[in-house]
């Protein structure tokens, strides 16, 4: 792999930067997730702040990805499973432009995550339900170490890409 063209450095820095700041949301979230009790036994409140910590989360994610897609790639998707498609993309190397950003195994958790975004976004009389959040809490918790090692090579390669020559 070559690097990112000709991109500046200035521009690459500010895209590191602004990836940890997304990166300090996710972490956020997933600190409020570990602090859920792992018995069950979860009332509303605590159905409500799993269900708030796993959208925020995942907007955090998707958030770094659609900066490297928009600073790297120049376009999004358009399509309209334009998220899908951009968190599959994020999985491909793009020969002279950049390494994967996550792993596929990451990207099977962050689809399901997707997933539970999107009703939570359009399910507004629903009741938030203990035994559907609590496997996808667990899942994301489990899959928070290995994103994050994905996210530090990533940052690695655009360190290096920032590196004066």
């Amino acid at each position: 792999m070559s690097g990112v063209g000709a991109q500046s450095s200035p521009r690459l820095a500010r895209l590191r930067a602004e990836i940890r700041d997304d990166r300090r949301a996710f972490d956020k979230r997933i600190a409020e997730l570990a602090k859920l009790p792992t018995d069950g036994g979860w009332d509303s409140g605590a159905c409500a702040i799993a269900a708030v910590a796993l959208h925020g989360g995942y907007g955090a994610i998707e958030s770094a990805i659609e900066r490297v897609t928009r600073s790297l790639e120049g376009d999004l998707p358009t399509s309209p499973n334009w998220h899908r498609e951009l968190l599959h993309g994020a999985t491909l190397e793009i020969e002279g432009v950049r390494p994967p950003i996550i792993s596929e195994s990451t990207e099977r958790v962050l689809k399901q995550i997707l997933g539970f975004r999107h009703f939570f976004r359009h399910a507004y009389a629903a009741d938030l339900d203990f035994v559907q959040l609590q496997p996808l809490v667990k899942r994301l918790l489990e899959a928070a170490p290995a994103l994050a090692a994905e996210l530090d090579a990533f940052d690695l390669f655009l360190s290096l890409a920032c590196a004066p020559v």
